[in-house]
């Protein structure tokens, strides 16, 4: 199709294009400002007004936008034969997409391109031919672009190290804090409910059993409560009036609720590209004690432990006690229930066996296996009650404590060594200097010391690593003795018990059962330094 070049027979269109980004950079770019420019232009060169078409907040890095698509729709239907923009920039900021499209796309659909600004007409042979500056141009707004989007990256990073809440409404169970828009406070409707989720499952119901109850207790659904609090519309078939095991499911698994604020799950690689994909977890950005939490960090804990175990639940929707803990000690395969639910004649056997992958049988009888573990809990739970007597007698409150104590002493003692290594390498020059001793001394002396404090430095390092590791993930062990008194004198065991009590329950051949308590190795490291040091007081 060949280019008009009688106004009269110009069939124009107006495209108009404004991101977020550019904004915030004054009115010169505003649509209003770019619809004067461009109708002014059309009117004064005798050219046919056809429509106008308009992307506000759209970036221009891609051409996926609903008013080009539209625009190009109507070029396809000779509707139109002349687009005209403000500048490059409003088409597009893509230096390779600008020119496909000038030099190929629009040329082959018989279209006329006119950017106001820049002068360029594309129906002006010899400019569009000779003009070097139009390739530069799209360079140039492509690498605004790409600074830009850099710039916006570091002022997000910037915000993310600081824990600052970045997304649009507050997800279930917070609110915006009025007086910071970036921080989160607590929902008072929804933060009971979501403390009620916690205790079901950790008492021994699965999701959907949790979801059915709070449909029954006709508790408002999160979607209905955002409904409500913000009016959003919901287009998707879910109803918005009900729990669904995914809502407990994005309860149960989102860390905000203990205080932390987890952002970059997702993101996107490069500036060109708009959608979004999941990062790995080592690469959230995680800030802790942001706000205020809704459940502890041990409750989170346990619900993620049981989310993680086998889920094998009975027909009233409760998970037995002991499912996803037992394991065989040969193998390490998880042992599987067989047999008649909740009867006598229930039995457990490695799923190793039972597959025929090897192994061997560990048959025995599930009733048994809970009377055992019931009798070693309630063992535990009196060596717990004389642990933490004793411990607070000496004022001892938490491993973590009097492990970082003992810690720090040792990296005191590699700090002197670190501190005397350097003293001898000063006075080993002042010797040198001196003519105490030899060029050929010196030089051997010198790297043995400096050997030596390299060696000194890495051990420095590692233990320092290792204190962080350990004041961020070892929690107080008082706290947690207190919280399982609440087992003290149990009589049937129970899900809540389990979880909160044990790791793992080992079933061996010859019919005996081994127990392993959470933090039981913690305990007696901390009950042996604690009488070490009265010993060594007294």
């Amino acid at each position: 199709m060949p280019y008009f070049t009688q106004e009269e027979n110009i069939l124009a269109a107006a495209y108009m294009r404004l991101s977020r980004e550019d904004s915030k950079l004054g009115e010169s770019n505003s649509i209003t400002n770019q619809r004067m420019m461009l109708t002014d232009y059309i009117s004064s060169h005798g050219m046919t007004f056809i429509d106008e078409f308009v992307d506000d907040g759209y970036t221009g890095t891609n051409f996926n936008r609903p008013g080009f698509k539209a625009l190009m729709e109507a070029c396809e239907q000779q509707k139109v034969n002349c687009i005209l923009v403000k500048d490059l920039s409003r088409l597009g900021r893509n230096a390779t997409e600008v020119g496909r499209y000038i030099t190929e796309i629009f040329p082959r659909m018989g279209i006329r391109f006119i950017a106001v600004n820049d002068n360029y007409d594309s129906n002006d042979t010899e400019f569009a031919i000779l003009d070097m500056t139009t390739p530069f141009k799209n360079l140039m707004n492509e690498l605004y672009s790409k600074d830009l989007s850099r710039k916006i990256r570091a002022s997000f990073e910037i915000a993310r190290q600081n824990g600052d809440f970045m997304g649009g409404h507050p997800p279930y169970g917070y609110l915006r804090d009025p007086e910071d828009k970036h921080h989160l406070i607590v929902d008072p409707e929804c933060a009971p409910v979501i403390q009620l989720i916690f205790d079901m499952k950790i008492s021994g119901l699965n999701n959907t059993s949790i979801a059915d109850n709070l449909n029954m207790m006709e508790v408002e659904s999160p979607k209905q409560h955002m409904i409500r609090l913000y009016g959003l519309n919901y287009t998707d078939e879910d109803d918005s009036n009900v729990w669904l095991p995914s809502s407990i499911t994005r309860v149960l698994s989102n860390e905000l609720y203990t205080g932390t604020m987890v952002s970059a799950k997702r993101g996107r690689p490069n500036y060109k590209i708009r959608k979004l994909k999941e990062n790995d977890k080592e690469m959230w950005c995680r800030v802790e004690n942001r706000h205020e939490p809704i459940i502890s960090r041990e409750i989170f804990s346990y619900a993620q432990d049981v989310c993680s175990r086998s889920q094998a639940s009975t027909i009233t929707g409760e998970v037995r006690p002991l499912t996803g803990f037992l394991r065989c000690p040969d193998c390490g395969m998880l042992m599987i229930h067989h047999g008649s639910p909740n009867s006598a004649n229930e039995y457990c056997n490695c799923s190793s066996y039972l597959r025929k992958e090897g192994c061997c049988s560990h048959n025995m009888n599930l009733k048994r296996i809970e009377s055992a573990v019931l009798g070693a809990i309630r063992v535990e739970i009196e060596y717990l009650v004389r642990a933490r007597d004793r411990l607070n007698a000496e004022g001892v409150t938490s491993y973590r404590g009097e492990t970082l104590r003992k810690l720090d002493e040792e990296i005191e003692e590699v700090l002197k060594e670190e501190r005397r290594f350097m003293n001898l390498k000063t006075h080993l020059y002042e010797d040198k200097v001196n003519g105490i001793v030899s060029a050929d001394e010196y030089k051997e002396l010198d790297r043995h010391f400096t050997e030596s404090l390299t060696a000194v430095e890495a051990r420095i390092a590692e233990m320092q690593e290792k204190r962080v590791k350990i004041s961020t993930e070892q929690m107080n062990i008082i706290p947690w003795i207190d919280s399982i008194m609440q087992f003290r004198g149990l009589e049937k065991i129970s899900r809540r018990a389990v979880i909160m009590m044990i790791n793992y329950v080992y079933i061996h051949k010859n019919k005996t059962v081994e127990v392993h308590f959470r933090y039981q190795d913690e305990i007696k490291d901390l009950m042996t330094a604690t009488l070490k040091r009265v010993e060594e007081s007294a």
